[in-house]
């Protein structure tokens, strides 16, 4: 997992987290507990506004209950959804 920033005056992304695990070591909990893992790093080091942008593989309710929780309103987020999620628009269930 690779957490980066850009800068203005930078043409390089720089590197904020950087972390390999395994679903099989013994101290892995979950997907969602290093990307949150991750994203408090980021946060730590980047106390400004934040924009996160994840993939597919982040489509978690646990990520957007972190980024929509009261305490969290100063960043925002771009998750790539997965083909498998429904969203409700005008009170009716729609297939992204």
């Amino acid at each position: 997992m690779r957490s980066y920033c850009i800068y203005k005056k930078e043409k390089q992304p720089i590197s904020l987290y950087s972390k390999i695990y395994s679903a099989e070591s013994k101290s892995f909990k979950s997907m969602n507990d290093e990307t949150m893992k991750s994203i408090k790093k980021v946060k730590s080091v980047i106390t400004k506004r934040c924009t996160f942008a994840c993939d597919r593989e982040h489509d978690a309710n646990v990520l957007f209950n972190y980024f929509i929780d009261d305490n969290n309103k100063q960043d925002d987020f771009i998750i790539r959804l997965k083909e498998t999620r429904n969203l409700l628009f005008k009170e009716k269930s729609k297939n992204v």
